[in-house]
């Protein structure tokens, strides 16, 4: 009986901690997101969005993934933001995993990740 409380306070715990994960990447996206293009020039934003594509094609997705990136120009810091996300469902028989990870475009810097994983039930 122990064992089983424990294992459904971790799961609670995990589910929390998930969700908190959740949505502190949607604040950072949006707020990324909301900043663009209001103020930034169409060749900033031009120059984002290819070396955007440059950086998902050399991460090494294929069309067969099931993958896609967002670019996001913020004007306010002078960054250029890529937005990856990723589902598999292959490794692991039961279970999707989605993968969503956002990174400083030129410096290759990874801001900010995250892995979901949903289960059959």
């Amino acid at each position: 009986m122990a064992v089983l409380m424990f294992a459904v306070a971790t799961l609670a715990f995990l589910s929390y901690k998930q969700t908190r994960d959740i949505a502190a990447i949607r604040k950072d996206v949006v707020g990324f997101a909301e900043s663009v293009p209001k103020n930034g020039s169409l060749e900033l934003q031009g120059k984002c969005a290819e070396q955007s594509r440059k950086f998902f094609q050399e991460a090494g997705y294929t069309p067969k993934d099931l993958a896609q990136y967002e670019d996001h120009y913020n004007p306010k810091l002078n960054k250029c933001f890529v937005l990856f996300e990723s589902t598999d469902a292959k490794t692991t028989p039961g279970v999707i995993w989605t993968n969503r990870d956002l990174y400083d475009a030129f410096e290759g810097k990874n801001v900010r990740s995250i892995c979901l994983a949903y289960r059959e039930r």
